[in-house]
């Protein structure tokens, strides 16, 4: 049985250390991430959307020095993805078509008031895609559970839930 969990930027940016942006829960997010990647069982999907909202908020950081430094680890962690040899990290590949994006609109316009926003409307899009993959599995949720690694208050309520989100 493989846990997917699928990563978001909230975690991303405490497992970076990203000034102002980063929780307490940094030293706890790295601490799984590493029980995760040391645990053939267990993997983490990047949903590009999680990288391209990282990049931009480390590209806001108005001290240089610590700009710089998130930008090294940021690009470990990417070149990791890149080499990982056990296939514990990947990226969410999903292609999107513009079905996926009248979806994303729907999402977004449903959920706005509960403050998700577009870059969570992407996430919530890739881990559908991959939940959907296995649905022609029978107990696909239980042989491959996932769910969605966040410390945001507004998707948080996806963190305990297998498959799809339209299911539930």
């Amino acid at each position: 049985m493989t846990h997917m969990y699928f990563i978001d930027t909230s975690v991303l940016l405490d497992i970076l250390d990203v000034p102002r942006h980063c929780t307490p829960k940094g030293p706890e997010s790295k601490k799984k991430l590493t029980a995760i990647l040391s645990n053939n069982s267990e993997k983490v999907s990047i949903p590009l959307a999680v990288i391209i909202e990282t990049g931009n908020f480390i590209n806001h950081i108005k001290k240089q020095s610590e700009r710089i430094s998130c930008e090294k680890r940021f690009i470990e962690i990417l070149e990791f993805l890149v080499d990982d040899q056990n296939d514990s990290w990947n990226l969410s590949d999903h292609e999107y078509t513009l079905a996926d994006l009248n979806n994303i609109i729907t999402t977004a316009n449903n959920l706005f008031p509960s403050q998700i926003g577009i870059g969570d409307a992407f996430i919530i899009e890739s881990y559908n895609s991959y939940c959907n993959s296995f649905c022609a599995l029978k107990d696909y949720t239980q042989r491959f559970p996932t769910e969605i690694w966040s410390y945001d208050k507004h998707i948080n309520w996806y963190k305990n839930y297998s498959g799809p989100i339209a299911d539930k």
